[in-house]
Parts: C-alpha cells; structure tokens; sequence
C-alpha cells in the first residue's frame, strides 16, 4: 500500500471551506495548469497512474464549484492532469435557529365626573364657609400579544475527496488524450457520456461554456465514427 506523504493542509475559500492534498512518493513531476485539469467522475480509457488524493470540506455557503476550482489548483501543483471523483456527500452540520419573539401592545381610556357642595357666611369685609366634594370616574384598558415562533432550518456542508492520476507516457500518448472523449465515449457510451458532463456541470465542476464545448466534441466524434 503506497504511503501517503502530505504536502498540504490549509483553509480555502469563502464560505468557510477547508481543502487537503496528499501526494504519493512516486516520481516528482512539473506542475501543471489548472485551467486544463479536466474532473471526471470515472476513470479514463487510457494508461494512467494515480499520484495522490485531494479533497475538501465547506460549509453551507460554499460552492461545489468554488472547491472544484481548488481541487484542479492542488491536483496542478503535483503535475496531474485530471482529477477523478472517488467520494462526494452532503452531510448535516448543524440547524440554524432564529428565537422567539413576544411583542405586546396596550392602551387605556377613562371617564371622571366631579360635584362640590358648601355654605359661606360673610362678616364684614370677611367670608367664611366650607366646601367639599367627589371625584367618581372609571378606566377602561386593553393589550394585545403577539407570538412569533422561532424556525429552525437543518444546514448541510459539502464534502469531496478525488484521486489525482498522470497520464502515462507513450508513443500514442498524445492521441490518447486527444482522444480521449471519444474513447470514453466508446466504453461507456453515448448517453453515459452525456450523463456524465451533465453531472459536473450540474456540481458545478465545469462552467456552461465547457459543458457545451465538451457535449459538441462529443456528439461531433460520435457522428463521425458512425458514418
């Protein structure tokens, strides 16, 4: 069993995603260019050998698309030249809770009537007397309130683990890989194919603009090798 030998550990992109890559001591190889690292989700029809495993963990707000453009920049950093999905899963980390709220409102209204009675007396320049009197009223009041319950919404992460494999050289190795669709095609044929670019389209793996080239290609190969 080959022993792994790891070269890279660090926090990835927004979203809070973290992402591993491990290379097998196999020979050293040049790096490579992301943008031409394809990711499949079976292996190719042609000679290869595998060269380490990359793969990541995000979180809810993560894109599958965001960690597939990290896995083609790990796999480049070793010389792959194509990433092939072993693992992919969705699992559930944790539930997003909102609290509940009370909100209440009151008012209040009233009536009050007053009466007085009293005598006075005068004595010269001075008047003397007495008063008294009531004070009845009543009061009315009312509130009102509101309970808004809380939510509470499961959240699930994203995880991703894929082997990164170089194409072994030979004398067909270049029209091995400029094959390489249309050989594919051949062993899983026309509709698995398509299924398949569908996927990683769908996973975000390869914009809309690849999907059609590749779906083109594909088709064009297709019509070509039946006539």
């Amino acid at each position: 069993m080959k022993k792994l030998l790891t070269i890279l550990l660090c926090l990835g992109l927004c979203g809070c995603a973290s992402f591993y890559a491990s290379r097998y001591p196999n020979d050293e190889y040049s790096p490579t260019s992301p943008d031409s690292i394809p990711v499949y989700n079976n292996y190719p029809p042609v000679p290869y050998e595998i060269i380490g495993e990359v793969g990541g963990n995000g979180a809810p707000l993560s894109s599958w698309q965001g960690m597939g453009k990290r896995l083609r920049e790990y796999a480049a950093q070793m010389g792959g030249d194509a990433v092939v999905i072993a693992e992919q899963a969705t699992p559930y980390v944790g539930t997003y809770t909102t609290p509940t709220t009370v909100d209440t409102t009151s008012s209040a209204y009233g009536t009050a009537n007053t009466t007085w009675s009293g005598s006075a007396q005068v004595y010269g320049n001075n008047i003397y007397g007495q008063a008294s009197g009531d004070t009845y009223g009543q009061a009315y009041g009312q509130s009102h309130t509101t309970i808004n319950p809380g939510t509470s919404t499961p959240m699930y992460g994203k995880e991703v683990k894929a082997y990164v494999i170089k194409y072994k050289q030979s004398d067909n190795t270049a029209n091995e890989n400029e094959n390489l669709e249309t050989q594919d095609s051949k062993s899983q044929g026309i509709e698995d194919k398509l299924k398949t670019i569908n996927k990683l389209l769908t996973d975000g793996f390869i914009t809309k603009d690849d999907y059609e080239i590749r779906k083109q290609k594909l088709l064009n190969d297709y019509t070509s090798k039946g006539t």
